[in-house]
């Protein structure tokens, strides 16, 4: 009986073990792939996060070179009105000094994750200075004529107002620039990066071989005169 219970219960037996080992490797399977589905998936995101936020500094890169535009355009507008008389060229001079001081505090919102208060703060501040330096210079112009606005434009004050707003204009974009490309973010990507001494330069493992190779053939070239020439001291 107990010959004829092995005989029946063996390949049931087999069977049980076979069917739950095929499972088991199923469930490993899956949660294999399910882990490097998960890797695969953060590693997107990630990527995808990290070009949002270049694009985004693109954007505000691009609103401070289209505010620089602007400001430009209306200097010029002054400019030709000083030199031809033609008051069409400033008609619109209070709505565009209006736009671009709106302009200035749209940016200074959008810029306020990228760059420190005070740099927002004195930038906005050099341009209402450079602003009410045009507005004074046009209002120089229709009381007292075209040389005083000209001396007005040529003083060391003219400079000194633009030099200003030209530096703090250069901050901001650095600032914006410096935010573009932070080098490696993740663990793999900084490991990369700090064997690149070992790959390039003075310290690359290629230059080492060369010097360990370079280095053996001075020795034997040392030793083998030490052997011929047999010197009394070293």
């Amino acid at each position: 009986m107990n010959i004829l219970e092995k005989n029946v219960n063996g390949p049931k037996l087999r069977k049980f073990v076979t069917d739950y080992f095929f499972l088991l490797l199923l469930l490993v399977g899956i949660a294999v792939n399910y882990y490097f589905e998960m890797k695969v998936n953060k590693s997107i995101k990630s990527f995808t996060a990290n070009q949002e936020l270049v694009t985004q500094y693109q954007i505000n890169a691009g609103q401070v070179i289209l505010l620089n535009k602007r400001l430009g355009s209306l200097e010029n507008n002054i400019r030709n009105y000083i030199i031809s008389g033609d008051s069409s060229m400033i008609r619109n001079l209070a709505v565009d000094t209006r736009q671009l001081l709106r302009e200035s505090i749209l940016l200074s919102d959008n810029l306020r994750h990228i760059a420190p208060p005070e740099i927002l703060r004195e930038h906005k501040k050099a341009l209402q200075k450079k602003l009410n330096f045009e507005i004074e210079l046009v209002t120089l112009y229709r009381d007292k004529g075209g040389k005083a606005a000209v001396e007005f434009l040529e003083s060391s004050e003219a400079q000194v107002i633009q030099e200003r707003l030209d530096l703090q204009t250069s901050v901001l974009s650095s600032r914006i620039s410096n935010k573009k490309s932070t080098g490696p973010r993740t663990p793999q990507g900084k490991l990369r990066a700090a064997s690149n001494s070992l790959k390039h330069g003075l310290y690359s493992l290629s230059n080492f071989d060369g010097f360990i190779h370079d280095n053996d053939i001075a020795l034997t070239v040392v030793t083998n005169y030490l052997d011929q020439l047999e010197p009394v001291t070293p």
